[in-house]
């Protein structure tokens, strides 16, 4: 599955370009999670009916200081956004983990296991000094 790449930006993403002007792919799923958990509200939602919009509070947690219970919403809005995957069968099963790296940053680990048993691994750190989020794109796993 190819999709464009949508590079995280401290204003939301933007649509990466090669040298040449051509449009930057990703295979597997970086776009799909990145636009479920960091776009809200989503323009792809004003075609959607209601019941299939993409919908995440994820940039909410930037109101809130950093603790414990912080990184377990983290952990249960990023399921939240992406169980989608699951109820769509483009995924069989979505590992999420949540670490405090310091007093201003949580890293999101979300691992992403296919029917075929694929496994992709995308890595998100929030950062709240700066309220804003970098992602990465890892290599697919297995």
């Amino acid at each position: 599955m190819s999709d464009l790449y949508l590079r995280p930006t401290e204003y939301g993403g933007e649509i990466e370009y090669d040298s040449r002007n051509d449009f930057v792919l990703t295979d597997g799923l970086f776009t799909a999670c990145y636009i479920s958990l960091f776009s809200e509200p989503y323009w792809g939602n004003s075609i959607l009916p209601v019941e299939n919009r993409l919908v995440s509070t994820l940039n909410q947690l930037f109101e809130r200081p950093i603790s414990s219970s912080t990184r377990n919403q983290a952990i249960r809005i990023t399921e939240n956004a992406l169980n989608w995957l699951i109820e769509n069968d483009i995924a069989s099963e979505i590992q999420v983990d949540c670490e405090i790296q310091n007093i201003s940053t949580i890293i999101i680990v979300v691992r992403i296991l296919q029917p075929d048993r694929e496994l992709q691994e995308f890595g998100y750190t929030l950062n709240w000094q700066g309220n804003y989020i970098e992602s990465e794109r890892r290599n697919l796993i297995g």
